[in-house]
């Protein structure tokens, strides 16, 4: 049977991205104002970060972490609608998307090329040109999670490329983020003050004792978010921070440290838990009206917001890297003195104030 194309109304590509910045803002309230809702039962207490299930590779990009998890979906496995018009295809419409479900648009890198014509060397042809990538651009990709299609999907699928840190590992991550805000100039204060708070006039960061919280898993959601906050100092990513307790931009930047503090979890693959943040509550009414009067309004604010905490995420994420790396280097240098001791051979000294993370973990596009 052929079906009949529909011709759909054009759509403005501003008015789409805005539509999907207040769904998201929209999703995000709720599950701030809900936490132990309909989310507490869904994958934003699995320990996998949203994926695309096509290549296995963990999604980049704050919208789109943040747009899947509010969705709340079984499964964080996401599959662009082209695989599945493929699949469909290939297996004569045994594999197909459920009746009734709706995508989840997610953004997609495409770079734009330029044909540059280059001056024709020796042994060329004329007018020989060479494509020269100039910038990047992203469209919004209708996607389904994988509790949305039917048929033997499983087999098409590929396993994320992520493994979940164990709790050694967590501490580590933690602890070395901790101590590059601390090599990087902030103070680190520990009192039985039951209240946890970064101050940026003075560069200090305030936690009561670990056995004050209720959990480890506690403590670290709140280390988590006032470390972003401290990213956000003069020295460091240089923020606004000195607004008014209660203000538009106090909440502002409390939302910078809640997203931000996401997509640490995200890294760590321990779930993301909103009641973890014991000021959580004050300041939803804040976000809900900037992120729902006006939907370019909802946009700015949530982009914003969403860049500034991957922004300071990447960069606790890359001092915990190269500090990884210095010590990686320190270990080979002890290796090879120990084989040069044994072969009576002096080895070089290397510098470690040289050395550079072997692999940079990008959160966001």
């Amino acid at each position: 049977m052929a079906y009949k194309k529909k011709n759909y109304p054009k759509t403005d590509p501003t008015e789409t991205i805005n539509n999907e910045f207040s769904e998201l803002a929209k999703s995000l309230m709720d599950f701030w104002n809900n936490p132990g809702g309909k989310w507490k039962a869904g994958w934003s207490k699995s320990i996998i970060p949203p994926y695309n299930a096509e290549t296995g590779r963990v999604l980049q990009g704050g919208f789109n972490k943040l747009q899947v998890m509010a969705k709340a979906f079984e499964t964080p496995g996401m599959l662009p609608q082209g695989f599945l018009a493929k699949l469909y295809k290939e297996t004569d419409g045994e594999i197909h998307i459920k009746r009734g479900e709706k995508s989840t648009r997610l953004f997609v890198p495409k770079p734009i090329y330029l044909n540059v014509e280059k001056e024709k060397q020796e042994g060329e042809e004329e007018g020989k040109t060479q494509r020269v990538d100039m910038f990047v651009k992203f469209n919004l990709v209708p996607y389904f999670n994988v509790s949305q299609i039917e048929g033997p999907i499983e087999k098409f699928i590929k396993p994320v490329q992520f493994t979940p840190m164990n709790e050694v590992q967590e501490i580590e991550f933690y602890t070395k983020m901790k101590q590059a805000l601390i090599d990087d100039g902030m103070r680190f204060v520990e009192s039985t003050e039951g209240r946890a708070y970064y101050s940026s006039m003075e560069d200090k960061l305030h936690m009561p004792h670990m056995h004050r919280f209720d959990s480890s898993e506690t403590y670290a959601d709140t280390l988590a978010h006032e470390m972003v906050h401290a990213t956000g100092h003069a020295s460091r990513n240089n923020r606004e921070l000195a607004n008014a307790f209660g203000s538009e931009k106090y909440a502002f930047e409390e939302l910078v440290a809640e997203t931000g503090s996401i997509f640490l979890s995200m890294k760590t693959g321990r779930p993301y838990n909103p009641e973890n943040h014991e000021n959580h509550a004050m300041y939803v009414k804040s976000w809900m009206k900037a992120l729902t009067d006006n939907p370019e309004d909802a946009k700015n604010f949530l982009m914003k917001a969403m860049n500034l905490g991957n922004s300071g995420a990447n960069f606790l994420i890359s001092r915990v890297e190269k500090i990884q790396a210095m010590e990686d280097e320190e270990l080979e240098q002890q290796e090879q003195e120990k084989i040069a001791v044994q072969k009576g051979v002096e080895t070089p000294k290397i510098d470690l104030t040289t050395v550079k993370p072997k692999i940079r973990m990008v959160l966001a596009a």
